[in-house]
């Protein structure tokens, strides 16, 4: 039984760049735009990303992705060796009341 091929799987979240049809933008416009990899449209083949210049999600064939890195996924991954300094600072002041026994002495 040969198994399926995940080739076509992109990293939800990595950055990329998609690309601007040339009948939607002139000639000194850019050809691209920054964009977060959402994940992949419904009704037809293309990637469904988030526009950072435009904050809007659009759908697009042509989507160049950088999956080496991911925001956020660091905070994720656990090194292998992790030295840890607990340093606690005490902010908490205590007022401790002093209590002296009358004196029985005293007269008036």
């Amino acid at each position: 039984m040969m198994k399926p091929s995940i080739e076509h799987l992109r990293v939800f979240g990595s950055q990329g760049y998609a690309h601007i049809d040339d009948e939607k933008r002139k000639k000194l416009e850019p050809k691209s735009y920054l964009c977060v990899f959402l994940g992949y449209a419904e009704n037809s083949r293309g990637y469904r990303v988030f526009s950072l210049e435009r904050s809007k999600v659009v759908i697009s064939r042509s989507v160049k992705l950088d999956e080496r890195e991911v925001e956020g996924i660091h905070d994720t991954v656990v090194p292998e060796k992790v030295l840890v300094i607990k340093y606690f600072w005490d902010t908490d002041e205590a007022v401790i009341p002093v209590v002296r026994p009358p004196d029985g002495d005293e007269t008036m």
